[in-house]
């Protein structure tokens, strides 16, 4: 292949490369710039849903579970157990969650904290 085919292939690569990536910059902004309805934190008790919060409350609530209680904290965008009076302590070793579908279940106390998107809700 000539030197001249060459730099033509590979200039032609370079920009298709550049269009996709540009494309998918665009359809990235455009999903964050046009979200503008918060997620919703559900707080369930045996499978009874008793509260709901914006993701973006600040917010300090305690659940009352099955048998025991858990400190739920929401700041910054993030849900998490601040305190759980049962034994293990696992649900507050989950860490914080921030996305829609993710969850905090404390099973000694049948409490799950949920994120769901808003339009789930409706």
């Amino acid at each position: 292949m000539e030197e001249g085919q060459k730099e033509k292939n590979i200039k032609k690569d370079a920009s298709l490369i550049l269009t996709l990536l540009l494309v998918g910059v665009g359809l990235l902004l455009y999903t964050y710039m046009t979200k503008n309805e918060s997620n919703v934190v559900e707080v369930r008790v045996d499978g009874t849903v008793v509260q709901q919060f914006s993701i973006d409350d600040e917010v300090t609530y305690q659940i009352e579970g099955v048998g025991g209680s858990n400190l739920l904290k929401i700041e910054n965008g993030k849900a998490w157990f601040a305190d759980a009076d049962c034994k293990d302590k696992v649900c507050m070793h989950t860490g914080k969650i921030s996305l829609a579908g993710q969850s905090i279940i404390c099973l000694p106390h049948r409490v799950v904290v949920e994120i769901k998107e808003k339009s789930d809700e409706e």
